[in-house]
């Protein structure tokens, strides 16, 4: 009996929420979208208060380290350093490398078989590489609340250079080293005119050298300075690899003072031949005189 009792009650007030659901109460106020009025935020929140003044604290770290415990020896005499710690191998993980640490002076101690080497006689000395700071000004704060001198060692970044193994065999200007096959063969020959002029610089000359800018009229002079110029390009060139937009190509510089050079040999070498056919017509009319 009470079990039936118990549910049709439960079916009333299920009658009665649908009954609230479906809006046809009368009873139930209904507002439509269009009548609703937006309040403001300070109407909501009412008269403001007045506001009471910040309480501020004044620095208390003096007061704090007297009550620490720790002895008066422990706390001005002591020395810290703020490092980054190093990786003790080359494949040691990166882990707890990259944060500041603090390390304090050793201080007198000995060995406890119950604690190891931490000491009971320094109490400060279980600290030491055990404290973690995201940056250099918090380890620096930590030590001056705690009234100890401090240094910092600047950490040493490494710089990463990329090598592969392929560059090996890649062209580059700035790395590139000159070998005897990089320079094209010339052949000596032998000049048995007595042209006192300058020799043209297209007559035995090889088609990587069809390009030479030397004309009959230069002097040895104008060459040797142009040849200044060239090596004073090439000494800048590689003190200053990057600025190639202000110097001439390394290239075409040692190539164009290769030709100089080339060019000089060889009038010296025309002179040369030409004063000995000079000193043998002389001594052949000499012997002819006596």
């Amino acid at each position: 009996m009470r079990s039936v009792l118990k549910v049709n009650s439960y079916f009333s007030i299920v009658r009665e929420g649908r009954r609230l659901c479906s809006g046809k109460n009368p009873s139930l106020p209904s507002i439509n979208k269009a009548d609703a009025v937006r309040k403001s935020v300070n109407d909501i929140l009412g008269d403001e208060k007045k506001k009471v003044n910040s309480i501020r604290v004044r620095d208390t770290t003096s007061e704090v380290i007297d009550i620490s415990g720790v002895p008066t020896e422990h706390q001005d005499a002591r020395t810290a350093r703020i490092f980054k710690p190093a990786r003790e191998a080359t494949q040691t993980a990166w882990g707890n490398t990259k944060v500041w640490k603090i390390e304090l002076d050793n201080r007198e101690r000995w060995e406890n078989p119950l604690m190891g080497w931490s000491g009971t006689a320094d109490p400060l000395s279980n600290i030491s590489m055990n404290l973690d700071f995201a940056t250099a000004d918090d380890a620096i704060a930590f030590c001056k609340k705690n009234r100890w001198n401090y240094e910092i060692e600047t950490p040493q970044e490494r710089k990463i250079i990329p090598k592969n193994y392929g560059q090996n065999f890649a062209w580059n200007r700035r790395t590139r080293i000159m070998s005897q096959s990089d320079i094209p063969s010339t052949t000596s020959t032998s000049s048995t005119t007595t042209n006192t002029t300058v020799p043209s610089t297209n007559t035995n000359v090889s088609p990587a050298e069809e390009d030479h800018t030397i004309t009959e009229e230069m002097t040895i002079k104008q060459m040797l300075e142009e040849n200044a110029h060239l090596i004073e390009n090439l000494l800048q060139y590689q003190s200053n690899p990057m600025e190639s937009n202000t110097i001439p190509s390394m290239d075409a510089s040692l190539r164009q003072l290769y030709k100089n050079i080339i060019f000089v040999s060889r009038y010296a070498d025309q002179t040369t031949q030409e004063e000995a056919s000079g000193l043998q017509e002389y001594k052949e009319n000499d012997t002819v005189k006596l």
